[in-house]
């Protein structure tokens, strides 16, 4: 016994490291690293500032609210299930990890009642999918300056005059503009100034000429560029209904750093208004609360990745799989199973995280790893031993 038992804590740890270096792998930004254009098979936050990739939850919420298929992540992450299936969920999750190390910290646990895994289909249905593709972005009012007029002045300066139109849903009060002067070899900044009209307000869709501004002449060695920094369109969900609004991994990996890093710096922004006692701060405390007494209760009730996977599970080359005939019903499977699986019903099934510790603790061994390969060369030994 003592010999298996090693050999079960050996196997565990093999998977506690895979997810220790899953989690290193995508979160490599700080090192430089970045895949942006990429989704990640984990469920990672692209908020992060270490985040190495996008994350596909994020990516279909935004391409929903904006009417446009994703077909770059669609295609990975559909690869991915279809391929690993949710292995991905039991080796190659960073927040599966967060989830398991805090379920280690000794308390009562407890067991979620088995309807509570609907509801990640749920979220995966209505805050990724449905309600940003009807309700879309609040977009603020942001607006287009046009090519400027031009005009020698005195003194080596010259007079432009140039027009803002607001192409947003909201007045801009107190427009800015940025005259830059970039030199025509080095490609460089040589001049940049700001100009200021605090009195000036732009309504929806409304075209106003901003007062004459003066810059110094630097045309014969150099372009100038007239824009504003209201020119970037400012995007946030309706409501705060869609996932990534309430989504606990991205509050604890994204707004807490960015907050506390905008706290140390004196420069607490809109983004990260709110309090430490908004709504996905509360969801947040919650499910830490819910991490140390029950294993992965995100997984199991709130996360729509899994929910992805869950879906392609049926069809992934590799599954988890049990002969009944040889099962001694001893329950030492769903004793280890860390999503609370009636194993014997449920291995390899939607719910089934395929991390393989059941398989472990069977004294029959009649719970195994299959493959689509491993499948075809059964079949043909199958058909080998018919022959003869």
């Amino acid at each position: 016994m003592a010999k298996k038992a090693g050999k079960l804590n050996l196997f565990l740890q093999l998977r506690f490291y895979t997810l220790v270096i899953a989690a290193w792998l995508l979160n490599l930004r700080f090192m430089g690293w970045s895949l942006r254009s990429v989704c990640s098979p984990g469920f990672n936050c692209h908020g992060c500032p270490w985040a190495t990739m996008a994350c596909p939850i994020g990516v279909f919420s935004f391409s929903s609210a904006i009417h446009v298929w994703p077909l770059l992540a669609i295609a990975t992450i559909l690869a991915v299930g279809l391929i690993l299936g949710r292995i991905v969920c039991g080796f190659l999750c960073p927040f599966g990890l967060i989830q398991e190390l805090l379920y280690r910290i000794p308390s009562p646990k407890i067991k979620l009642p088995s309807f509570t895994r609907w509801f990640k289909y749920v979220f995966l249905a209505l805050l990724v999918v449905i309600l940003p593709y009807f309700l879309g972005f609040y977009q603020s009012g942001y607006v287009d300056v046009p090519k400027p007029v031009i005009d020698k002045g005195e003194d080596g300066m010259l007079k432009v005059g140039a027009k803002v139109k607001n192409l947003g849903g909201e007045s801009v009060k107190g427009v800015k503009l940025d005259a830059v002067f970039i030199d025509n070899e080095t490609q460089k900044e040589v001049f940049r100034k700001q100009f200021s009209f605090p009195e000036l307000t732009v309504k929806p869709g409304e075209e106003v000429t901003v007062p004459e501004i003066l810059v110094p002449n630097h045309l014969a060695t150099a372009n100038l560029l007239v824009s504003s920094p209201e020119s970037m369109v400012k995007q946030s969900p309706r409501y705060d209904l869609y996932f990534c609004s309430v989504c606990p991994a991205g509050t604890l990996t994204a707004s807490i750093p960015g907050r506390l890093s905008a706290a140390a710096s004196d420069d607490i922004t809109e983004t990260y208004a709110g309090g430490w006692w908004s709504f996905r701060y509360i969801v947040l405390y919650v499910f830490l609360a819910l991490m140390i007494l029950v294993c992965r209760p995100f997984c199991r009730m709130m996360c729509p990745l899994g929910a992805i996977y869950a879906l392609t599970s049926p069809a992934a080359a590799t599954r988890m799989t049990i002969d009944h005939d040889a099962c001694i019903n001893c329950g030492k499977c769903d004793k280890v199973c860390p999503v609370d699986l009636d194993v014997r019903k449920q291995v390899g099934g939607p719910e089934c995280i395929a991390c393989g510790d059941c398989a472990k603790v069977c004294p029959k061994k009649c719970i195994t790893r299959k493959t689509i390969f491993s499948s075809c060369a059964g079949k043909t030994k199958i058909e080998e031993a018919s022959r003869t």
